[in-house]
């Protein structure tokens, strides 16, 4: 696995788990954990501070978080700066006003271009190696030594060392735009079993907004789906009963395209023990329940990520960072 680097220093070395989700972006070190919706827009005008940030950086300002404008979509996160932008936004929180931090990334990507983009990922996250940013006002300065991009969903194993070591088990990674979804055999990946699909929450929510729209005659905006999903569809004060059983249905389809996906490439589902992560799993934890009834459902979806690249980093890094 080739590492991108630079001259590291005496100064203070943290290593760093980096998930870059397409709605969020946490960051784990051995102190805290961060989260970032993975949201920004070049602008200065901060207008809700809620889990949002103003950022300086290379002569630019930008509002990263929850109340930023933009987000991104793009299969390959290299096409524009968004992710890298958050992740200097994260970087920058963890950092104190009177230190200099060197960091060592362990990133992610998706399981079906992992092998051609890994490298290059890894050279976009380290970006220009030495950062002078301002947060909310605040001086930071930090290096990125290195960085390492690790498989997606493998890195969630480590993060459950108790379930996968010696032991065979699919772990599916059910995130806002795809499923990642693997058999590893003792940390090791079972030949023919990796794959992503675009089979994430967003694409659950906008067939479920489609069907609505189409059979009540409406417009619904997509910040209005979740709600609808917890809660029901309203239509002029009043619950629309027969839609809970357009979006059950809706849901199902879709939870069956990912078992259908899961079988087309080599897994046993009826015998396998899986390990269902990702933050949408949160969303549809019975309903994953119901379709895969022998599967362990993680306790913290949102972070196993980011903690498992931790793991994955100190196992790279460990060495060079405690001075071995």
């Amino acid at each position: 696995m080739q590492l991108t680097q630079n001259v590291s220093s005496s100064r203070k070395k943290v290593i760093v788990g980096v998930d870059n989700g397409y709605y969020g972006t946490k960051i784990s070190t051995a102190d805290k954990t961060i989260y970032l919706r993975s949201k920004y827009e070049k602008s200065n005008d901060i207008l809700n501070k809620q889990d949002t940030y103003l950022l300086e950086y290379e002569n630019e300002d930008y509002i990263v978080g929850k109340y930023a404008s933009i987000s991104s979509l793009e299969y390959d996160k290299t096409q524009d700066e968004l992710y890298k932008i958050v992740t200097y936004a994260a970087l920058s929180i963890l950092c104190n006003t009177d230190e200099e931090i060197d960091y060592y990334l362990m990133g992610s990507y998706p399981l079906s271009i992992y092998s051609h983009n890994k490298d290059h990922f890894a050279d976009y996250l380290r970006g220009s190696s030495a950062f002078d940013t301002v947060l909310n006002g605040k001086p930071k300065m930090f290096n990125i030594i290195k960085a390492v991009i690790f498989p997606q969903a493998v890195c969630q194993s480590y993060a459950r060392l108790d379930l996968f070591t010696d032991q065979v088990r699919g772990i599916i990674d059910f995130g806002s735009l795809t499923v990642n979804a693997v058999v590893m055999d003792n940390f090791n990946i079972v030949p023919g079993t990796a794959f992503t699909e675009d089979f994430g929450s967003i694409i659950l929510e906008n067939e479920i907004k489609k069907k609505l729209d189409k059979e009540y005659t409406l417009n619904l905006k997509e910040y209005e789906i979740k709600n609808i999903i917890k809660h029901g569809l309203k239509i002029k004060g009043k619950i629309v009963e027969s839609a809970y059983a357009i979006i059950k249905s809706t849901i199902n389809e879709h939870l069956s395209k990912i078992k259908k996906s899961i079988k087309a490439n080599g897994w046993n589902i009826e015998s396998l023990d899986l390990f269902i992560t990702g933050g949408s799993s949160l969303d549809y934890s019975i309903q994953l329940q119901s379709i895969f009834p022998q599967a362990i459902m993680s306790t913290d979806p949102v972070n196993d990520g980011a903690k498992g690249l931790l793991v994955v980093g100190n196992l790279i890094y460990g060495d060079e960072v405690n001075g071995k």
